[in-house]
């Protein structure tokens, strides 16, 4: 019961933090932000922990777990040793950038170690889940490239990595390489460490 309880806890956490998020995003932001997916992935991630729903949890982690470890790792490196492994976070070290939203993206560094703690206590991944994280990722590919490339929404118009140039065609073959080489594998993990029946 206790594990439930705990379980629960995790999923309205994800949920607040999201939409205090989303709140920060709105007065401070831009509306078009809410398509990055580290801002409205952990509320989708939040309502499968509370409704048990394994297979929309696997598939946005999947989706999810390898861009907000990117982050988090590019975020600390810079902030305990005073450099970017990836230069991901460089926007985050400017000190005209709007403190709400410095806040707001201080998410990223719950968003895996609660999503994870909840897919390992509900023990049960989904192999198929990789079918909804390509719809999903779809979704968000159509999104962000009409959106103004100024945005470079979930970095589809030009690489967040200052050592990986914009080469031709990235914008097609980022979403590509990300799911074959992120995603499903993630999904692969998930269902051998975890397995796919409640224990």
């Amino acid at each position: 019961m206790k594990r439930n309880y705990l379980i629960d806890a995790i999923g309205i956490l994800l949920i607040f933090f999201s939409t205090l998020s989303m709140l920060a995003i709105t007065k401070y932001g831009y509306p078009e932000y809410f398509f990055w997916a580290s801002n409205h992935i952990p509320i989708l991630i939040g309502f499968a922990i509370l409704f048990r729903s394994s297979f929309l949890l696997t598939a946005e982690i999947s989706l999810i777990v390898v861009a907000e470890l990117g982050w988090s790792l590019d975020f600390l490196s810079k902030l305990l040793f005073n450099f970017h492994i990836f230069g991901s976070t460089a926007y985050m070290f400017n000190p005209t950038y709007p403190a709400p939203l410095y806040w707001e993206g201080m998410q990223h560094l719950i968003i895996l170690p609660l999503s994870l703690t909840a897919l390992f206590m509900i023990k049960k991944s989904e192999p198929n889940a990789w079918k909804l994280a390509l719809t999903h990722g779809l979704i968000i590919v159509i999104i962000s490239f009409l959106i103004s490339s100024s945005f470079n929404l979930n970095c589809i118009h030009k690489s967040c990595i200052s050592w990986i140039p914009t080469f031709s065609f990235y914008s097609l073959l980022f979403p590509l390489i990300y799911f074959a080489f992120c995603v499903l594998p993630v999904n692969y993990l998930f269902v051998k460490i975890i397995g796919t029946k409640k224990h």
